[in-house]
């Protein structure tokens, strides 16, 4: 049953698009009303130089550019259409004032560079001018960010602008949990919005080759997964970077590899520790790197580094000071053999094209090796050499700051957007705990916020979408502008308030299916029901079964950071939790959220069904499906369990049919 079409779920729309009353006084004017002002965007457009007269968006506008912008003219004029209720079409050839223009031209790199792009409104329309094609875009988006807050006549004027760093955007951290390919598509949507075009992804890539395949434990990506959502990385100027953490944090690569775990001296392994004194162990690490090759797109590589001894020392294990010693010399240290593990590996991807990076926290003090110095540091821990000393020795670095950071468990980790843009001395060049270098260094490539897991039943990932919302527009500021033109954060938050989600987060359907009584007869093995489908704040469902008066949750199975990842695990029936509190209910957080539901409309009138937290697929298994997880344990066939996308078909689709006689309210 498809939800009523006046009832979609738009809890993330900010703001409600509309069109203005002035269609008839479309294009260039040569007088302004009095107080006109241009609305805000973010990043802002700083150095607007005032023009005379205003212009209107209304009937007969077109967005209008050459051949090679005909997809970005477009995709604009959809946008715009849907934003404010007026039939904009896109066109090649010459623009009128009436009209909005994309331009392109080479001519302009060095005002420009690479992603700025000059706005002029006036007699000749909205123009938009970029040296290059993600320039161009970029203008757009400021474009649809004035246009989309209800005002549809603009003031006359002219800016240009440009990024004042080149690197700008996250960390998305979906490591041992899987964060949906959904959620990954509208983040770009969002971070295309804000200029952003960096993002570094902490996942896997499922591993397919004979010597990594038992590493293919949920959570993973296919590589249709990661091509598409790349695909629209890249025609939205963002670079995709993966990272495969070494030689620790590697528990999720290694649990089913311990022959290329570290052992302590005692001899019992670590699964969450490569060991680097062994040749094979190194050889697995790197055909992993080899599996990404041809899936991404981008020049870098990241291995993260960090917290190899975290919660102990090298003092237990004993064989990698053996190790160092007989490969770099008398006197070499435990961390010699780290930091020549670092060196090996950016040897082998610059074998590859590609530059290596790292977190700060891989720099360690060493007798006979020196950390190479073409390695990208991304520093994010207040421990160890400064950024300062880093710059001296001539490091590339990017602000990884924790200021920036957010976990779905560690609630010291949550950004406070308002109060880093009331601190005036924060800047770029701010890294963690203060420690300040010139802003203008020219190897500081930029700065990220970083979204991190954790303990993860605290927070769904619908939750983590907004709760981000705000800190993303203060790191796209600083970054691109590097300005605060707001008096305060309370002026800037309200303009972002105005300017909302872009239009794909917008038309996101998050909820496809009205609230009330169904009939889903793929679920008879766990009970005939009928169900009660009740919408959650965070945009899932709390499913209910009214024969029994409890709700379907995915509770039990092995799990990663706290959540049930084992692919086969099924969902049980518990005491139904009340789902309508949010994330400051911390108490009730576990039972609540693996009560929680994604329902997503597929083929014929069916849906699919997730656990909100663990974005496998309710499917009933079949006894055919391939997994490392059902070597060890497999639901029979018949059962309703959960399986990656990959492993299913037709047996994950569910029909949901009103049940007659019985409303969610009875």
């Amino acid at each position: 049953m498809e939800k009523s079409p006046d009832k979609r779920f738009d809890v993330y729309a900010a703001t409600a698009p509309h069109a203005a009353d002035d269609h008839e006084s479309a294009g260039y004017s040569a007088t302004a009303l009095a107080g006109l002002s241009r609305p805000a965007t973010v990043p802002s457009m700083d150095g607007w130089t005032d023009g005379a007269g205003s212009w209107t968006l209304g009937e007969g506008a077109r967005v209008v550019s050459s051949d090679v912008l005909a997809e970005r003219a477009q995709s604009l004029a959809s946008e715009l259409t849907k934003f404010t209720g007026v039939d904009i079409k896109s066109a090649t050839g010459s623009a009128t004032g009436k009209d909005i223009s994309l331009t392109l031209d080479a001519s302009k790199k060095v005002e420009l560079g690479d992603e700025g792009f000059k706005l002029s409104i006036g007699p000749n329309g909205l123009e938009i001018v970029g040296a290059t094609d993600v320039g161009v875009f970029y203008g757009t988006r400021s474009v649809s960010q004035m246009l989309r807050q209800g005002q549809l006549t603009l003031p006359a004027g002219t800016v240009a602008t440009k990024p004042k760093y080149k690197e700008r955007g996250a960390t998305l951290c979906a490591c041992q949990i899987n964060i949906s390919t959904d959620w990954i598509d509208r983040f770009l949507s969002d971070m295309a919005d804000l200029r952003l075009n960096y993002v570094l992804l902490e996942m896997k890539l499922k591993p397919e080759s004979s010597n990594t395949k038992k590493a293919a434990t949920w959570s993973y990506y296919t590589r249709d997964d990661v091509r598409k959502f790349v695909e629209k990385a890249n025609d939205y100027g963002i670079d995709v970077i993966p990272e495969i953490n070494s030689p620790g944090h590697m528990n999720i690569w290694l649990e089913n590899y311990p022959e290329y775990q570290l052992a302590d001296n005692s001899g019992r392994k670590d699964p969450n520790k490569l060991d680097i004194s062994n040749p094979e162990a190194v050889k697995f690490y790197k055909a992993l790197i080899d599996e990404y090759d041809g899936v991404f797109t981008t020049k870098y590589w990241h291995m993260g580094a960090d917290e190899y001894m975290i919660g102990t020392s090298f003092d237990n294990y004993g064989k990698l000071k053996t190790f160092a010693e007989e490969r770099y010399g008398a006197g070499a240290t435990s961390n010699d053999a780290f930091t020549g593990f670092i060196n090996d590996i950016d040897e082998y991807v610059k074998a590859k094209g590609k530059q290596l990076r790292i977190w700060n926290d891989g720099i360690v003090s060493t007798k006979n090796v020196s950390l190479n110095k073409d390695i990208v540091i991304e520093y994010w821990y207040g421990a160890g050499r400064t950024p300062q000393a880093l710059a001296e020795d001539g490091y590339t670095l990017m602000n990884a700051t924790d200021s920036l950071y957010w976990s779905r468990s560690a609630q010291m980790y949550k950004v406070d957007a308002g109060k880093l843009y009331g601190d005036t001395t924060w800047n770029v060049g701010t890294f963690t705990e203060g420690r300040q270098i010139d802003k203008n260094y020219g190897k500081l490539t930029g700065a990220k916020a970083s979204i991190w897991p954790d303990t993860s039943f605290y927070q769904t990932e619908n939750e983590v979408e907004k709760e981000i919302f705000d800190g993303m527009r203060f790191t796209a500021q600083m970054t691109w502008s590097d300005s605060r033109p707001w008096s305060t954060w309370g002026d800037m938050k309200k303009d972002i308030d105005k300017i909302g989600y872009p239009l794909d987060i917008r038309e996101y359907d998050y909820t496809p299916v009205d609230a009330g009584v169904y009939d889903i007869p793929q679920l008879d093995s766990i009970s005939k029901g009928p169900w009660e489908l009740v919408t959650t704040p965070d945009g899932y469902y709390q499913m209910k079964d009214t024969l029994s008066g409890r709700c379907l949750a995915l509770f039990t199975g092995s799990k990663h950071l706290d959540v049930v990842t084992q692919v086969g695990a099924t969902p049980e029936l518990r005491n139904c939790a009340d789902v309508s509190v949010g994330q400051d209910q911390r108490n009730t957080a576990e039972e609540r959220n693996t009560q929680k539901w994604q329902i997503r409309a597929d083929k014929d009138g069916k849906y699919t069904i997730s656990p909100a937290l663990t974005q496998q697929r309710l499917a009933i298994a079949t006894g055919n499906e391939r997994n490392i997880d059902l070597e060890t344990s497999r639901p029979a066939a018949g059962t309703v369990a959960q399986f990656p996308a990959d492993l299913v078909g037709d047996n994950a689709l569910f029909t949901l049919t009103g049940h007659v006689g019985m409303s969610a309210a009875e």
